[in-house]
């Protein structure tokens, strides 16, 4: 289907929100520039089979991009840096979250009650508190991202079924965090190293192969 709306290569700044869609399908937004907003940088409320490539999403008071409830969304190659979280989603289930670059924000990329989906190829440096942090957040992929020089690399807390596996995590405080009750998580094949306090925290509930 074609796309109901396109934002593309226009320069979005000094408004509440930058972009924001409520109820709202197949909108392409690319190669914008979106930047000190006094909201997010991108808001998707209950909206699904959206598209958000190659933009630059910087400096705003809020999230970069913030999902709730929103399902089915492609959140790809985008600059998100000195945000408040970079990506963050809310309720938010099926989207995928590929080659972007979240850095310089409290954490850059953040999963709060969302399940099943895809958080692959991403760079995250320099992050305060995290990397990728799932809460509550179960039957995701977090697959071949890059996590150095933050706070945690990834943390896990009470969130059950995800699978981590080949990213690469080195020189943040803490390497693999893990927190609350955790079930059958697949923590494999990272590279973790260099990091200050440790580089895996493993307690039960992983199975680490």
């Amino acid at each position: 289907a074609e796309p109901k709306l396109i934002y593309k290569s226009r320069e979005i700044n000094q408004n509440n929100n930058g972009i924001s869609f409520i109820s709202s399908l197949q909108n392409n937004i690319t190669e914008n520039e979106i930047t000190q907003n006094n909201g997010h940088g991108i808001k998707l409320f209950t909206s699904s089979v959206n598209l958000i490539f190659n933009n630059t999403i910087a400096s705003n008071l809020f999230d970069g991009v913030r999902l709730e409830n929103s399902n089915d969304n492609n959140i790809l190659e985008n600059l998100v840096e000195r945000n408040d979280l970079g990506i963050s989603l809310l309720n938010s289930d099926l989207n995928n979250i590929s080659g972007n670059n979240a850095s310089h924000e409290t954490a850059g990329i953040g999963l709060v009650d969302s399940e099943i989906n895809q958080i692959t190829l991403n760079f995250l440096n320099n992050n305060s508190f995290d990397g990728i942090v799932l809460t509550n957040s179960n039957q995701n992929e977090i697959i071949e991202n890059f996590a150095f020089a933050g706070g945690d690399g990834i943390s896990l807390i009470d969130s059950n079924s995800n699978q981590v596996l080949e990213n690469n995590v080195t020189n943040n405080n803490r390497g693999i965090f893990l927190d609350g009750t955790l079930i059958n998580n697949d923590i494999s094949r990272n590279f973790a190293c260099f990091n200050n306090n440790f580089d895996f925290d493993n307690p039960a509930g992983v199975v680490d192969s």
